[in-house]
């Protein structure tokens, strides 16, 4: 980290602080994944299926980062060191998705394939991985947000035909909701060395962006 950087060359007039310091503690319990699901598949006409499920999961112990070296009045309280960031457990995630898939297939009509898929979800947790810090300090319960891959709505379709011997035709369509980003304040507003601030009242991950529509087709011989 370089405090007050000159520019376009950082290394002219700022200031070089000390380097982090990671510590792994020997009392660390591996964290858990647990996980439940439901499913049902049944054939509703001669040539179509349909299956739905639901899957509800949650995360115990999960490791994030501790820094025992934040500054206090703008002082660390160890000035040998930047951060001391120490890899902790108890964090949390909690998930759940709902699925649906509908196929037909009509051999008898120039070897037709179709299906149509569509998943609800939704998972959040309060850490975004092993020595990661908080920005609010050493609260949890302010980090709650959707986790980077929280995508609500996926929708899927694939359509297959062979038209005339010796050659097939296929469309696939994608369509996903946008996907969860961080505001930060663009500043390093507690002097931790890390622009992760948020502006305040503003939860992790709580903007989404544009959502994200695909078509393709193949033609083969």
């Amino acid at each position: 980290n370089i405090f007050n950087p000159s520019y376009p060359d950082p290394g002219i007039n700022g200031a070089t602080a000390p380097s982090n310091q990671y510590l792994w503690s020997d009392a660390l319990v591996l964290p858990a994944a647990n996980r439940i699901s439901l499913g049902v598949d049944r054939t509703v006409s001669k040539n179509g299926r349909l299956s739905a499920s639901y899957t509800r999961g949650w995360g115990v112990g999960l490791l994030r980062g501790r820094n025992l070296n934040a500054p206090v009045a703008g002082v660390r309280p160890n000035p040998s060191f930047a951060n001391t960031v120490e890899l902790a457990s108890g964090a949390s995630s909690r998930s759940q998705a709902v699925s649906m898939n509908y196929s037909l297939v009509r051999m008898d009509m120039k070897r037709m394939f179709f299906t149509l898929n569509y998943t609800w979800s939704k998972s959040d947790t309060n850490t975004t991985g092993a020595f990661s810090i908080p920005a609010s300090g050493d609260n949890l319960e302010s980090e709650w947000g959707p986790t980077g891959g929280d995508i609500r709505h996926r929708v899927g379709a694939s359509f297959n035909m062979a038209p005339i011997t010796n050659v097939s035709v296929g469309i696939n369509f994608r369509g996903l909701s946008g996907m969860p980003f961080n505001i930060t304040t663009g500043r390093d507003d507690n002097a931790d060395g890390l622009a992760s601030d948020r502006p305040v009242g503003v939860s992790r991950n709580s903007a989404r962006g544009a959502a994200q529509l695909d078509l393709g087709g193949r033609v083969s011989y």
